[in-house]
């Protein structure tokens, strides 16, 4: 009888072992899964250069986790990538006049183009500028040409002259004329130079005097200076016209039935570019976020949710716009010869105190 219940007492004894190796095991493993290392990469861009529910499409099919913040100017994000030294983000999206500086400041790191499906699909004139030349740190993803927008209730587009007259003179004379300027003193410089001088790559002393005093007499007819409501405004019968980005516009357009647009002759664009910063040791996560981002579906997606021009060429039939926005994003080689860049024309110091000047 005692060696029976010695028996079962070994028995209960080798059960409750078993049970802690088991419940051991299972914290264990779970400990493991824990603190294995997260597959992820942190984007800074632009709030509208990828869709959120887009990326937790990406999450949800390759696994990569997507940290994305936002920046609201270039000065920002070359601000923000100094300060680390390049090492806090996988991803940046910067624009065009930007890029050298980045580059001459070594904080982009050389692209392997053995590892983007892509490449062939991109429009050639979206590439070779002369920040990049070969495109070896950046890739195009989207671009903007700088539009007048206006209320076709107030402003009869056979006087429409020159379209920057709508920005730059009180239009018609009319007393009650008003516009939305923008107000970042870097596009407000270039619009002016471009205006008064065309494409110049730096200022003479007078010429600096020129664009103060034709800023200042603009400021009798600006309604807002903003980068944010130029549409809503415009929209509403706020404003006779608005300075915008064509992202900006398309939207008003597709709001507001009484708007139209026109482009200067010379007009100025904007190209946003892909770059991986030089700390970034998540290279092969990147390269799937871009293959998945520059697929055909993901710029349909895009331009629905933010009008941006996809830098793909064979996305461009597939966008529900008019022909006459169709050939805007298709652009000749001889548009785009007549394009301009925003252009970096004064130090940020006296770029700061003209700004100040013309608004105080």
């Amino acid at each position: 009888m005692k060696l029976m219940k010695k028996k079962v007492g070994i028995v209960r004894s080798l059960m409750i072992l078993a049970w802690v190796v088991i419940v051991s095991l299972i914290v264990f493993a779970s400990r493991l899964q824990f603190f294995k290392p997260e597959r992820s990469i942190t984007v800074l861009a632009w709030s509208a250069a990828f869709d959120r529910a887009y990326v937790k499409k990406f999450e949800k099919e390759t696994g990569i986790r997507v940290h994305l913040s936002t920046y609201s100017t270039n000065e920002e994000l070359l601000v923000k990538l100094q300060s680390s030294k390049g090492k806090d983000y996988d991803l940046i999206v910067p624009s065009d006049y930007v890029i050298a500086r980045l580059k001459n400041e070594g904080l982009l790191k050389k692209l392997d183009k053995n590892k983007l499906s892509f490449l062939d699909q991109l429009n050639p004139l979206l590439l070779g500028f002369s920040f990049d030349p070969k495109n070896e740190y950046t890739i195009p993803l989207v671009w903007d040409v700088f539009c007048i927008g206006y209320d076709t209730n107030k402003i009869d587009p056979s006087r429409i002259v020159s379209p920057w007259d709508l920005v730059f003179t009180r239009f018609n004379h009319h007393a009650g004329y008003r516009i939305v300027m923008t107000n970042d003193p870097l596009e407000a410089i270039s619009f002016a130079t471009q205006y008064l001088f065309g494409p110049v790559s730096s200022l003479s002393p007078e010429q600096i005097k020129e664009v103060e005093s034709l800023l200042k007499n603009q400021k009798a007819w600006v309604e807002n200076y903003t980068n944010l409501r130029g549409d809503y405004l415009l929209g509403s019968g706020a404003v006779d016209a608005a300075i915008m980005q064509s992202a900006e516009i398309w939207r008003a357009l597709a709001a507001f039935k009484h708007l139209d647009f026109v482009i200067p002759h010379d007009a100025l664009i904007s190209i946003e570019h892909c770059a991986i910063p030089v700390g970034s040791e998540k290279e092969s996560l990147v390269y799937e976020f871009l293959n998945f981002f520059y697929t055909r579906d993901a710029f349909i997606n895009n331009y629905r949710e933010a009008f941006n021009f996809p830098a793909r060429m064979d996305v461009i039939d597939a966008l529900p716009v008019t022909d006459r926005q169709r050939a805007v994003m298709r652009s000749s080689p001889e548009e785009f010869k007549r394009y301009s860049f925003i252009r970096d024309l004064l130090p940020e110091r006296k770029r700061f105190d003209l700004w100040v000047a013309v608004k105080s």
